[in-house]
């Protein structure tokens, strides 16, 4: 049984992962049933390793895996999404700010909070600057950088 936030969230990254062109639909089910593996092998069937369809789709996959308990899983995702994204666009791109964003979301899920909040503190000026201080998945990187970054660097922050 999952819980309802869970099946939101899939059902959330199900709908982004529809958008993309060229997914299938069997992604979609595979997807929203929990077995990312199987949409996994779907997509590397779909689009080359290196495509960025199949790097947007990594990032929502990982997400997804953090939400359902397996940060380790996810962290490996991320970082395969990262590296397609870096060498398609740019290493400061939107699409790799977001990744390296989802891939603080996993660090901070394994205990590793130094290393998120240095992904975090890296992508944020990329993501406010390109999609806006309003922007909800803004306001999301930068209540995971609260939580993650260490108290003595929040006060710090605070006092300049």
């Amino acid at each position: 049984m999952q819980f309802p936030v869970v099946q939101e969230q899939a059902g959330r990254a199900a709908a982004a992962l529809a958008a993309l062109p060229g997914a299938p639909d069997s992604v979609v089910v595979s997807t929203v049933n929990g077995n990312i593996g199987q949409a996994l092998a779907i997509y590397d069937k779909s689009w080359p390793g290196d495509h960025q369809y199949r790097a947007a789709a990594l990032m929502q996959f990982a997400r997804l895996l953090v939400d359902r308990g397996k940060p380790d899983e996810a962290l490996a995702l991320s970082d395969q999404s990262i590296k397609i994204w870096i060498a398609t666009s740019s290493p400061s791109s939107t699409p790799t700010a977001q990744a390296h964003a989802i891939h603080a979301y996993a660090l901070s899920h394994l205990g590793r909070p130094r290393e998120a909040a240095a992904e975090l503190e890296a992508a944020l000026p990329i993501l406010i600057k390109s999609q806006g201080a309003d922007d909800p998945s803004v306001r999301r990187a930068q209540a995971w950088l609260k939580a993650v970054r260490p108290k003595s660097a929040q006060t710090a922050s605070t006092a300049s």
